[in-house]
């Protein structure tokens, strides 16, 4: 909430207010949890109405009539009514939604993947937290979205080291349907009836995927890149008015003007004879019913990237063209920062023995200076040589390519290509070994390194 002189600001009120692009309120936290926006967003926006009523009193520029300040704090009542209610409704549901979640998680954590991948003689050398997965640890059409890591190891095997990338990541889907009654009757002695009804569902589902690979022997490539858009919409607006206070001819006529209710007049109370119609406000009704579900990767993804912002602020607002400054002027701004930046990986998929593309979307909260740090130490680990053809990249890979290597290989540059996709070790050395060495990369894609005599 953003406040101004006592006034408060719900989320998106002020992006609202100025028309600045900005995402809807979030019904869903980083947890997977519901937020109080899953509550409070059901129902009228009490805050317009009151809005409305100003705006068009400043639109005809007059003070507010005391029927208007009457109905206005009649909203702003309800206002604080609804707050309360609906803060004591989230506590309620939260609470359901935490039980949910609590009976799961114990085998599909970030911690618990940490404390069981890393074997003994193993110690982590680096490792990254990062938001998403296209391919990797997923179908290369696949994004993955939640919770994730990468670990960059060194281990000891037999009198030699070598070194792994493991790859983690944990998506959360939820649903949470709330339901919430009452009902009294008359206060009759014999005719009291009150009713109370709560029905709430809340389902989350965890799915934790994760992929260990040696280095050596299967990373061709590694790049990154980063992307980061600033929106920002700003409204300033000051005025000064002076008005004499006196009562004008309608007055005098009892409202002989089509001036509706004495619009014309600065001095109210005057006219007794063309009050509007009380303003009847009824309460809200004390019958809720809300349902949430998210499943859709993309929108998540938007969630943990983008990070939105409302600020409002008492300033001397000078203008070209004024020739001196108005006091106490008021600004409104908004807008959002989504900054991404993605890690790309050329590497062997050992499930189908053939070089893949995949990437993963780094966590808003690493640094730029971790981020090349991994990726140089990386880099320096994977395998060296590889003739690869050009690959076409998209801004931040979100639209993935086909395999960098493509049909056009052929010859020496195509073996290294060729002898990954080698279902077995016989087949490599009829592509490249048994050729004498003409592939200068034998000792990359056969497993028989001393059948290479360059290499004795």
């Amino acid at each position: 909430m953003t406040s101004l002189d006592g006034v408060e600001f719900g989320y998106g009120v002020i992006a609202s207010k100025i028309g600045a692009d900005f995402p809807r309120p979030p019904l869903v936290d980083v947890n997977g949890m519901i937020t109080e926006h899953f509550v409070t967003s059901l129902g009228d926006n009490l805050q317009l109405e009151v809005d409305k009523i100003k705006d068009e009193a400043k639109a005809m520029k007059r003070s507010l009539t005391e029927e208007e300040k009457t109905a206005i704090d009649s909203l702003n009542t309800m206002i604080k009514l609804k707050f309360e209610t609906d803060m004591k409704r989230f506590a309620t549901f939260k609470q359901h939604d935490s039980a949910a979640l609590s009976m799961i998680g114990q085998h599909s954590s970030v911690n618990t993947f940490k404390q069981s991948v890393i074997l003994t003689g193993e110690v982590e050398l680096f490792s990254i937290n990062v938001v998403a997965f296209k391919g990797l640890v997923t179908h290369p059409s696949k994004m993955a979205v939640g919770r994730g890591t990468i670990i960059c190891t060194e281990l000891s095997q037999n009198g030699s080291k070598v070194h792994r990338l493991h790859f983690f990541v944990n998506e959360h889907e939820s649903q949470f349907d709330g339901l919430q009654s009452y009902s009294r009757t008359s206060p009759a002695p014999k005719e009291t009836l009150e009713i109370a009804h709560q029905k709430i569902h809340s389902t989350h589902k965890l799915s934790g995927t994760f992929k260990s690979c040696f280095i050596e022997s299967n990373l061709v490539h590694i790049h990154s890149e980063v992307e980061e858009v600033s929106k920002y919409t700003s409204d300033e607006y000051a005025e000064l008015r002076t008005t004499a206070k006196k009562c004008c001819e309608c007055c005098k006529n009892c409202c002989s003007c089509s001036c509706s209710c004495c619009s014309c007049c600065s001095c109210g109370g005057c006219c007794k004879c063309c009050d509007k119609a009380k303003n009847t406000m009824t309460g809200f009704n004390y019958w809720y019913s809300q349902t949430m579900s998210e499943r859709d990767s993309d929108a998540k993804l938007d969630r943990l990237l983008m990070q939105p912002w409302e600020k409002s602020e008492i300033k001397s607002v000078l203008l070209p063209g004024q020739t001196h400054p108005l006091e106490n002027g008021l600004e409104l701004s908004a807008g959002t920062c989504r900054s991404a930046h993605t890690i790309h990986f050329t590497m062997r998929n050992s499930a189908s023995n053939k070089v893949e593309s995949g990437l993963a979307i780094v966590a808003p909260s690493e640094t730029m200076a971790n981020i090349i740090k991994f990726e140089s130490l990386v880099q320096s680990l994977s395998v060296q040589g590889a003739v690869k053809e050009s690959a076409e990249w998209s801004s931040m890979g979100f639209q993935a390519p086909g395999s960098v290597f493509g049909s056009g290989l052929d010859g020496a540059q195509g073996a290294f290509a060729n002898a990954w996709s080698a279902s077995n070790s016989d087949s490599c050395l009829k592509k490249c070994c048994s050729a004498g060495c003409k592939c200068v990369y034998c000792i990359v894609c056969c497993p028989c390194a001393c059948c290479c005599p360059s290499k004795k």
